[in-house]
């Protein structure tokens, strides 16, 4: 099975030196999700861009969203399995009811507490300045999601101890491995 990669940016998109970035140079299949505006970010429209791209999108998908980016999986849950979606790898998930939470993010709703309808991984640092560890412990419990810290990151973002991500990488990696190796998860004409 050949699967397509959906990078999904946070707000201001994500520059060369961002890790997704980097990412998709070293990814076959790959999609970026292009918002029409990505400094402010308006839930309903981001959640409709994304769908837009899953839909124009071929094969099963796998989700690699960033800060806002990893919400809206969660946002269009119910739909994911039908658009093709096999899993979700989200890293550093914000707390929109945090004090650090950026006011330019419209009608951004906290993290659904409903599970997510396809395997997930949530990546999160304990210096966030966007999230708590609680709150990732938090939303990933109601999700569904594997959980992993990967220490002091900040946003995990252009952070200099960030760079390229080889970790996250590498658990990207593993993910990946582990839903193709689950026969439940094919994929109809993959």
């Amino acid at each position: 099975m050949s699967i397509r990669y959906v990078v999904v940016p946070g707000i201001g998109n994500s520059p060369p030196s961002h890790w997704q970035s980097v990412w998709e140079q070293r990814l076959e299949r790959v999609v970026r999700v292009e918002q029409a505006h990505w400094t402010i970010a308006v839930c309903d429209a981001w959640v409709s861009a994304f769908q837009r791209t899953l839909l124009a999108s071929d094969g099963p998908k796998l989700v690699i969203g960033h800060s806002l980016g990893a919400l809206l999986p969660a946002e269009a849950s119910p739909a994911l399995a039908s658009l093709g979606v096999i899993g979700a790898f989200l890293v550093s998930v914000p707390d929109v009811e945090g004090p650090a939470f950026p006011r330019s993010a419209l009608k951004f709703r906290p993290a659904p507490s409903s599970s997510l309808s396809v395997p997930s991984v949530l990546i999160a640092s304990t210096n966030d300045p966007y999230s708590s560890l609680a709150h990732s412990e938090r939303v990933a419990r109601q999700w569904g999601s594997e959980l992993v810290c990967v220490g002091a990151k900040g946003h995990i973002n252009t952070e200099p101890e960030v760079g390229a991500w080889a970790e996250g990488f590498e658990l990207l990696e593993r993910f990946t491995q582990r839903l193709l190796s689950e026969p439940r998860r094919q994929v109809p004409g993959a």
